[in-house]
Formats: structure tokens, C-alpha cells, sequence
């Protein structure tokens, strides 16, 4: 998982402003339920964000995948055990680049497409609240000086 974290987070950091730096990311996962990478994605992306790390764009990741021939977003830790398929994506939240995707199950191709769709369409929908947390996060922080 951290090769992962690192890979994709270094697809959006503007490393080049911060010559001979190092950023660390250390996560602690107190409960999980399913969808643990995306979850942990999204809160480095935002954590970075808070910091006021410079990006080039917002990362937002959602997981969607089929259980009982149904396709569905963000799925729990008992739907991803259901033995159907799991597709953790990762995005750019404005350009919707993938950067990250990963499938551990044979799908046919049409399946594939309809599950990626629903993934990013979690992406989007994960962009809008990761936006509004970090809005009201940066005016909280204004108040406060």
C-alpha cells in the first residue's frame, strides 16, 4: 500500500517547488471497513492539501465493483470478501486522469467499463466533499489569525 500511496501522490505534488525536500505521510487506519486504500488516499489528499502542499490537482478515489451482479461505489469490507470483482481508482478530481487502478478479478470488458464509470462517478462525488472540507477547513484557519 505505501508504494501505492507514493506513486500516486507523486503523479500531483509539485515536487520541483520543493527541491531537496522530503514529504512523509505516516496514515494510522483505527477501523476499517472496506475501501481502506481509497479511504486512505483521499485523506493524504486532503491532509496535503491542509498543509498547503502545492498540487497540481486534488487526488479523489472511490471503489466500485459487482456483487450479485450489481454494480455498486465504496464497497464495505464484507462486499469486496463477496467474491465478485473490486476496482479501487484513484483520479485527478478536474482532468479525471486515472491514476491509480487496480483489479484483482476476471470481468468481461464491457463489465470493466461499467464498473470504472461508477468508480470515477464515486471520484466525482468524492471531490465535492473533500472540496468543501478543505474550504471550510482554510476559513477556520482564516478566523482564527
Amino acid at each position: 500500500m505505501e508504494t501505492i500511496i507514493k506513486q500516486t501522490l507523486e503523479g500531483v505534488v509539485m515536487l520541483e517547488l520543493i527541491p531537496r525536500s522530503e514529504i512523509i505521510v505516516t496514515v494510522h487506519v483505527l477501523e476499517a471497513d472496506g475501501s481502506v486504500l481509497c479511504a486512505v488516499l483521499n485523506a493524504a489528499c486532503l491532509a496535503m492539501m491542509d498543509a498547503g502542499i502545492a498540487m497540481t490537482e486534488m487526488i479523489t478515489s472511490c471503489s466500485a465493483g459487482v456483487v450479485l451482479q450489481n454494480i455498486i461505489q465504496d464497497l464495505t469490507h464484507l462486499e469486496q470478501s463477496s467474491g465478485g470483482a473490486y476496482l479501487p481508482v484513484a483520479v485527478k478530481a478536474r482532468s479525471e486522469e486515472i491514476l491509480f487502478l487496480q483489479l484483482d478479478s476476471k470481468i468481461s470488458v464491457d463489465q470493466l467499463q461499467e464498473v470504472l464509470v461508477a468508480a470515477i462517478d464515486g471520484c466525482k462525488k468524492m471531490s465535492n466533499i473533500l472540496e468543501i472540507a478543505i474550504k471550510e477547513s482554510m476559513t477556520q484557519k482564516m478566523k482564527e489569525e
